[in-house]
This record gives structure tokens, C-alpha cells and sequence, in this order.
């Protein structure tokens, strides 16, 4: 679903009931509702979902804020959610720096 600056890729590997959701572009505050919004009806209840942060042209921790909301409100309904982040180096420093990496970590183990 490409939309505006952002795109969202849903994919279901072949013999899973694991959905896995690809977020590239332009994830900043200004694309953070509709994001959300497509997570809530698209995603939300499946059992297990592997968020990909797939090379974003921006990020901004709104957006990650976004993800760990998302994943802390799955957890509270046993509900599995992995996130892969692949962004560069000054982007991985600011969110060790700010403890997110660490948070989506914990919450990650919670789900499981």
C-alpha cells in the first residue's frame, strides 16, 4: 500500500499464520496516525507479526513511539510482535542512547 511519502508492504510467508509488515519511507510524526490506523484494522489481532523498519528515507521517535504503544497494547493480549530496524548508524546511536532499542527488546520477549 504505498500512501503518500510512506509505504506499507503486507506479506503472510507461505505456510505461516505469521504476518509480517514492512514500513519504508518517510515515518515521522506527520505519517504516525495512518500508520497506526492501518496496524489497528490490519494487524492488530493476528497472533504473530514481524514488524520490518525496512531503510527509512526519515525516522523520528514519535514513530517509534507509535510502535512500542502498539506492541505494549498486543502484549496485553498475548499477542507475538518482533520488529527488525534497519536504519543507520546515527539513527541506531540515538535510539540506544534514548533507551528505545532497549524498551522494543524488553517488549519483545514479553510476547513471546
Amino acid at each position: 500500500m504505498a500512501v503518500d511519502n510512506y509505504e506499507i508492504l503486507l506479506e503472510q510467508p507461505e505456510g505461516s499464520n505469521r504476518q509480517e509488515i514492512i514500513l519504508k519511507g518517510e515515518l515521522t510524526v506527520e505519517n504516525t496516525k495512518s500508520v497506526y490506523n492501518y496496524l489497528l484494522n490490519n494487524a492488530y489481532h493476528t497472533d504473530s507479526l514481524k514488524l520490518f523498519v525496512n531503510s527509512p528515507a526519515n525516522i523520528d521517535l514519535c514513530f517509534f513511539q507509535l510502535i512500542i504503544g502498539f506492541m505494549e497494547s498486543r502484549n496485553k493480549l498475548n499477542k507475538e510482535t518482533t520488529v527488525d530496524i534497519d536504519i543507520d548508524e546515527s539513527q541506531l546511536e540515538l535510539l540506544t542512547k534514548t533507551g528505545i532499542i532497549e524498551k522494543i527488546s524488553s517488549l519483545q520477549k514479553e510476547g513471546l
